[in-house]
């Protein structure tokens, strides 16, 4: 994964627009991360059924992936 310093946190205002679609989606992204990683009881409800640890969540938005060494 690339440099931890280069992520995005997700936000509950996110600071980019909302002008199209797109940008839409990414706000409410950021916005339901940003409760998941604030509300623990929301967190673990949506994500304990899939198995995860009760823990306090760090979220981030668009996250750079290194996939095979291509970027």
């Amino acid at each position: 994964m690339g440099d931890e310093k280069s992520w995005n946190a997700a936000r509950l205002i996110p600071t980019s627009g909302i002008n199209g679609a797109d940008e839409q989606e990414r706000g409410a992204t950021s916005a339901l991360l940003a409760v998941m990683g604030a509300v623990r009881e929301y967190a673990k409800a949506l994500t304990g059924p899939l198995g995860a640890p009760a823990s306090q969540l760090e979220t981030f938005i668009e996250v750079p992936f290194d996939l095979a060494g291509n970027r």
